[in-house]
């Protein structure tokens, strides 16, 4: 299993756009057999601060993900309104749930 977290910044007054940008974005990839978790969050202390959580059934669907078309075409548009480029960090699944 492949667990990324990553987090995004926004320029100031992008929060909204980069929001819509995850927003379609999740909709495409929900249709990704191998991407089990894809969830955006925005920070309620620090709104232009979003942290990305994504689970992949394994590298290849991982690989796959940022192949697809749409991953790139909202990629770019995502750049637009980023502050820097994302902090990746990647993790190995200790314990947890999912209901």
């Amino acid at each position: 299993m492949i667990v990324l977290g990553a987090t995004i910044k926004a320029k100031a007054g992008s929060e909204a756009k980069l929001a819509d940008c995850f927003k379609r974005l999740a909709e495409k990839v929900k249709t990704e057999e191998g991407t089990l978790v894809y969830i955006f969050n925005q920070s309620k202390k620090t709104p232009t601060t979003f942290l990305v959580y994504e689970q992949y059934k394994d590298q290849a669907a991982f690989d796959h993900h940022g192949q697809t078309p749409y991953f790139k075409e909202i990629g770019r548009e995502m750049g637009q309104h980023m502050d820097g480029r994302p902090t990746l960090e990647f993790y190995d699944m200790v314990a947890g749930f999912k209901k």
